[in-house]
């Protein structure tokens, strides 16, 4: 299954395979970039699933394990939950991508700021 990413300010949309995004991060991380971490945005999750859920309980439960899932997140970016990669950490990311030779294309998208990770 393919990694969707979604630039936050243009809602621009880059779709690569699982081992394009894995290797052009493991490549970046290789050539010196350091990342800072993603954030979970639990409001984003909870915007398309609520609008499923008809029970009241059903729909508190499920804020609580987002808010939940919020608090406990590790900052990675190899899960697809919509977590966000920050302006700052794509544009050294960027830096070390076009450094190791990744996709010419992939790297456009990251140089354009900050994204979601789908």
């Amino acid at each position: 299954m393919a990694y969707t990413l979604i630039n936050i300010e243009s809602g621009e949309i880059f779709i690569c395979e699982d081992n394009v995004w894995i290797d052009a991060f493991e490549a970046a991380k290789a050539d010196g970039w350091d990342p800072d971490g993603t954030m979970y945005d639990a409001a984003y999750t909870l915007d398309d699933d609520l609008d499923y859920i008809g029970d009241d309980n059903e729909k508190l439960w499920r804020i609580y394990t987002e808010v939940g899932n919020e608090f406990d997140w590790d900052g990675n970016y190899t899960e697809k939950r919509g977590q966000v990669v920050t302006y700052g950490d794509s544009y050294y990311m960027v830096m070390s991508l076009k450094c190791a030779g990744a996709d010419p294309a992939l790297c456009e998208f990251v140089s354009k700021g900050s994204f979601r990770i789908c």
